[in-house]
């Protein structure tokens, strides 16, 4: 067993996975290889510019990596949930929050990923996945919206409905208006209630 005292010697294998991962420029092969060095301690057996071991993963991570320890976290993560062409696809910066969760939840994420949700709305997803919060209901929402929902539709039917029959591209534009309208006060509904939640 080495003591602390003892300088440990930089092994060729792990002084390797530290300069692949400097020169690595795909992020799934930066986080395989912060796995690698991570999971079975391999980072242990690099020492500092002064020949001493670093005194945590996170030292490890900013003194030979270049990275802070969430980065290589967060890359590590991402390696282990997701494959070379999700992460190509999709980027990290997005996966980083669905790789923190699991099964159904990730999924969820991933979906949203794939629908092309900002990071934002990603990070906001993830955020009340993990907290456990229940989506808000319809009611709640419909209460928030500046007409009720009942009129508002209305409106927009007569509105729809006031088209010449005889014009689908105008129908189909009318409808499209509509979808555009609803989703849009739905969302500013759902926005004024989460900043009611936080101010709680």
């Amino acid at each position: 067993m080495m003591g602390s005292d003892v300088s440990p010697k930089r092994t060729t294998n792990d002084a390797a996975l530290v300069s692949a991962f400097r020169d690595a420029d795909d992020a799934w092969e930066r986080g395989d290889l912060a796995r690698r060095l991570h999971d079975g301690g391999r980072w242990r057996g690099v020492p500092n510019a002064d020949g001493t071991p670093y005194p945590s993963w996170a030292a490890f991570c900013e003194g030979e990596l270049g990275v802070t320890r969430v980065h290589a976290n967060d890359l590590r993560r991402i390696a282990e949930a997701f494959d070379r062409e999700q992460v190509a696809e999709h980027g990290h910066s997005r996966l980083k929050y669905a790789a923190k969760l699991t099964g159904k939840d990730r999924r969820r994420v991933l979906r949203a990923i794939e629908r092309g949700e900002s990071k934002r709305e990603v990070e906001r997803l993830c955020r009340d996945l993990k907290r456990g919060s229940k989506p808000i209901p319809p009611s709640r929402v419909a209460d928030e919206l500046p007409v009720p929902y009942d009129r508002l539709f209305d409106e927009l039917r007569r509105l729809a409905g006031a088209t010449d029959g005889n014009d689908a591209a105008i129908k189909e534009q009318w409808r499209e208006a509509i979808e555009d309208a609803v989703r849009d006060a739905t969302r500013a509904a759902v926005t004024r209630l989460r900043r009611k939640r936080r101010t709680r």
